[in-house]
């Protein structure tokens, strides 16, 4: 399971640590079962700039235009390249996903690790950003960064913000268990 929060500075991803592939020179610490890894270069806001020069830069750039089904993908792929035309704010979501999961899945560096996406069964995106996406565009661009022909994961979009309401409940829970046994 991976689970990606798209937000205006971050975008977080929080995932399985089965999914690291024994290849990656960042490995979660021992006996975790989940673990989470941020890029504060990727958000829809106050990263949005980074954002889009890194989607300019992208090496499978025409691919993102493709799975997208965006109209003229080879004059779109030239002015998006040269920054002859701007990258709208309905893009920007689809390139923090994109970008997220190539550079986990491809190795971008050492530092962020390098994830299996072929053993992912469920991605579920949260966030401000996420309420925009399209799940079969996500299934598009999830097969062009995992190389892989076969199905996406299941595609779970938190349209109700249940994962952060969880959240914040699981954390006032822990506040007043606290004071209680203070008294």
């Amino acid at each position: 399971i991976i689970l990606l929060d798209i937000g205006g500075a971050t975008t977080d991803v929080h995932y399985a640590t089965e999914l690291v592939r024994p290849d990656s020179e960042h490995s979660p610490l021992a006996g975790s079962s989940v673990a989470r890894y941020v890029f504060t270069d990727l958000g829809v806001v106050a990263s949005a700039e980074c954002t889009r020069t890194l989607l300019r830069q992208e090496h499978r750039l025409y691919q993102f235009i493709e799975a997208l089904g965006l109209n003229n993908i080879r004059s779109r792929y030239q002015e998006l390249r040269e920054g002859e035309i701007e990258i709208s704010q309905d893009l920007l979501p689809y390139a923090c996903y994109f970008i997220a999961l190539d550079r986990m899945h491809n190795k971008a560096n050492g530092s962020v690790p390098t994830l299996d996406l072929r053993k992912v069964s469920t991605l579920i995106l949260t966030g401000g950003a996420s309420q925009r996406l399209n799940k079969d565009a996500l299934s598009a661009l999830f097969r062009v960064v995992s190389e892989s022909e076969s199905s996406a994961p299941l595609i779970m979009i938190d349209y109700e913000y249940q994962i952060w309401i969880e959240g914040i409940l699981s954390q006032t829970d822990s506040l007043t268990n606290d004071s209680a046994e203070c008294k």
